[in-house]
């Protein structure tokens, strides 16, 4: 199974992107994504990330069992914090950069080109090219070799606690 995660700043699209990648329509709605969200399709587990700085999640476990990194940003920018974050500790994980929108994102295309990371362009908010990014995550996937684990999420995988005095999962989003 390929473990794909998703980053960006907060409202680029990326809850939008599964949701429509799952089947759903077309939304101009942003809601936050409070904690780490599962997709699971055939042979491939995408995880939905908070942007929130007050969600906290380990960085670093959820690193290591990442395959491949989507980036999705709606803005044109020259720089990408979530990249610097991340890319830079993790530098054999490839990127995605998604571009949400219809307008060209030159400084985007320019710093992915810079970087050596792969664009793919959609409009969440038409329902433009999602099955055609899909595929094309698929085909960067093709070249890296699936792990034979699956996601746990309750094994204290992404920082999550369980208190056995509460017997309850806990996060610091609760």
């Amino acid at each position: 199974m390929h473990i794909v995660t998703m980053l960006g700043n907060s409202q680029t699209g990326k809850s939008g992107l599964c949701t429509q990648w799952s089947g759903g329509l077309p939304s101009t709605s942003y809601m936050t994504t409070i904690e780490i969200e599962s997709h699971f399709f055939d042979g491939l587990t995408i995880l939905d990330t908070p942007s929130s700085a007050r969600v906290h999640f380990n960085v670093d476990k959820l690193c290591k069992r990442t395959h491949l990194f989507i980036l999705v940003s709606n803005i044109d920018e020259s720089h990408y914090e979530w990249y610097d974050r991340i890319g830079v500790d993790y530098p054999d994980i490839p990127f995605l950069l998604i571009l949400n929108g219809s307008q060209t994102f030159p400084k985007s295309r320019l710093w992915a080109l810079s970087n050596d990371i792969r664009v793919f362009q959609v409009d969440l908010k038409i329902g433009h090219r999602i099955s055609e990014s899909m595929d094309y995550l698929v085909e960067m996937l093709s070249s890296i070799e699936p792990s034979s684990d699956s996601v746990d999420l309750t094994a204290g995988y992404l920082g999550f606690v369980t208190f056995p005095f509460l017997d309850v999962l806990y996060s610091s989003c609760v």
